[in-house]
């Protein structure tokens, strides 16, 4: 397949190693996170466990199908890709096919793959309102019952990745056949050979009814961060006029918390909201940008990765468990490579501290 100027085959390489890195330690990340919250989370944060298990897992789910899958999209002239690839051969067609692992898998699946990793990010939008939300209520229930009780927060974390399978199954539906992406592929880009390629992929125009799908993972992003701000300031105004009802202890956590979600709300205006917005000035000049063409979905990838970082990072506990577990892992490590001389014997040695024996040598003179 044909490349643009000499930097596209070190492109290639350059952003596939990013993307198995990036996924590597999200995938990571989130899986000491739901550790750490499955078997060590105290009991001021117990009642919250739910909601933090459903962002650790939304980001473990985001992480593995983008480290599995790598999206890549071109507009005009593609470069030749070692990762997935979005071909545009309309202003409405889109075109995928996968060069990463799941291309030996069926187009069906890698369809599937697609479009959970696209809707994925409505319940990860709404996650943060979401716990914000929580932390509110269970501070104001205490003096006066609420409309919603906090429980019931957890039952609209379960309605917002229904309404992403219902944005994942009408794009599934609208999947074009192999032959006519095929054709529009050769029309618009005759130099490429994809000959070898299984093509999947969506014409919004054949299929009106997938611009819901579009919608869905993207749009929610204002309305979201918008009731971020509402519940973080409702949560922040009461914490400092109740401030010297609670123990330093409690209100450590709840500011903690606060921060760790503060930070988790920003980060799809960087690596989102960013990328798709010059991903869009691309769309509609029609440009070849590779930079944008690579980082788009990786940006995204990033995301998985810095909300655990966050976690870990704001929250004491878990920062404290998972040190613990670091030495302890360290530990045995150390301990499994025993020295020759001591292997060697059966029993075990007690040296006296360096103040016994002085003391002991004071009462011998």
């Amino acid at each position: 397949m044909p490349t643009i100027g000499p930097d596209g085959p070190f492109l290639d390489s350059l952003f596939s190693v990013l993307f198995y890195v990036v996924g590597s330690f999200g995938i990571l990340a989130n899986a000491l996170l739901i550790s750490v919250i499955t078997f060590r989370t105290p009991t001021a944060l117990r009642g919250y466990r739910i909601l933090l298990l459903n962002q650790a897992s939304i980001d473990l789910l985001f992480s593995v199908l983008l480290t599995l899958s790598q999206f890549r999209y071109f507009t005009r002239e593609g470069l030749t890709p070692r990762i997935p690839r979005l071909t545009m051969t309309g202003w409405f067609t889109f075109v995928y096919y996968d060069l990463g692992p799941l291309r030996h898998t069926p187009p069906g699946l890698q369809l599937l793959a697609h479009c959970l990793a696209l809707n994925n990010l409505l319940p990860s939008f709404f996650s943060t309102p979401l716990s914000f939300a929580y932390r509110y209520l269970v501070l104001v229930e205490r003096e006066r019952p609420t409309c919603i009780a906090s429980r019931n927060l957890k039952i609209f974390a379960l309605l917002t990745h229904g309404a992403a399978l219902m944005a994942t199954i009408p794009y599934a539906w609208g999947a074009e056949s192999h032959e006519y992406l095929q054709e529009q592929v050769q029309l618009t880009h005759p130099s490429y050979n994809i000959s070898d390629h299984v093509l999947y992929g969506t014409n919004l125009l054949r299929s009106p009814h997938l611009f819901f799908s579009f919608v869905v993972p993207t749009l929610p992003v204002f309305p979201a961060f918008l009731l971020t701000l509402f519940f973080k300031s409702k949560t922040m105004v009461y914490l400092n006029s109740h401030r010297d009802s609670m123990s330093p202890g409690t209100l450590s956590i709840h500011r903690r918390v606060a921060k760790a979600l503060s930070v988790q709300s920003t980060l799809p205006f960087f690596f989102l909201l960013a990328p798709v917005s010059v991903f869009l000035v691309v769309w509609f000049c029609q440009l070849s940008v590779p930079l944008v063409e690579y980082s788009l979905f990786l940006c995204t990838a990033v995301i998985a990765l810095l909300n655990p970082i966050a976690t870990f990072y704001f929250i004491t506990p878990y920062k404290k468990t998972l040190w613990r577990w670091f030495y302890v892992a360290t530990g045995r490590r150390r301990s499994s490579v025993t020295p020759i001389w001591l292997s060697m014997s059966n029993s075990v040695v007690v040296l006296p501290s360096p103040s016994h024996r002085k003391s002991r040598s004071n009462n011998i003179l």
